[in-house]
């Protein structure tokens, strides 16, 4: 039982809340704060001051189907659009991977390699994906350049556009294709990490 009034922001969310629960969602609460910010295009500090207000009946619809996305169990990181990877903000999509926490240990690893953040070395990311992996390399050593190589065009525009969005955009390229295959011909430099 929501203790808002039918209809308002915080009477959404606490029936998110219950839905999310009943379908055996782990973070029921989390989740349905989560959706209704997205949804509503706020940050949840306005839906805490703001539970009151009321919904128009477009986001009342679009809220329902995003709910309902959620008690089917469809990944959180693919409705809102985004995941959170070395404390940087990724887009994802269903063409991408979602970014796993224990893929960090990854980035910590080059990083082990490469303690001298002044290091420039040449890493190629196969099967990039969002492109998690790579630009975060790029981001915490200012000199290295990278490639990302993905079979799929719909994981190189998303990846295309992080690099763009992070700024490190003019120190990588992507290349559609099978692993290696995809550099045939492409007249770039060896590697210094390889990352899959």
């Amino acid at each position: 039982m929501s203790r808002h009034a039918p209809g308002s922001v915080g009477f959404m969310q606490d029936a998110a809340a219950r839905v999310f629960a009943d379908a055996g969602i782990d973070t029921p609460r989390l989740d349905a704060r989560l959706i209704m910010a997205h949804g509503l295009q706020r940050d949840t500090g306005w839906l805490i001051g703001y539970p009151e207000a009321e919904l128009t009946t477009a986001q009342s619809s679009h809220l329902e189907a995003l709910i309902s996305r959620r008690a089917a169990r469809e990944p959180l990181a693919y409705i809102l659009g985004r995941k959170e990877f070395w404390s940087l903000e990724f887009k994802v999509s269903s063409a991408t991977l979602i970014p796993r926490p224990d893929s960090e240990t990854l980035v910590e690893a080059v990083l082990q390699r490469f303690a001298d953040r002044d290091a420039a070395p040449r890493v190629l990311d196969l099967g990039t994906g969002s492109g998690c992996l790579l630009l975060s390399i790029l981001h915490e050593l200012p000199r290295a350049v990278g490639i990302g190589v993905d079979r799929s065009a719909g994981a190189l525009r998303v990846a295309e556009d992080n690099a763009e969005r992070l700024g490190l955009a003019p120190r990588c390229r992507f290349f559609e294709g099978n692993w290696f295959s995809a550099l045939d011909n492409s007249g770039v430099d060896p590697f210094d990490i390889v990352l899959t």
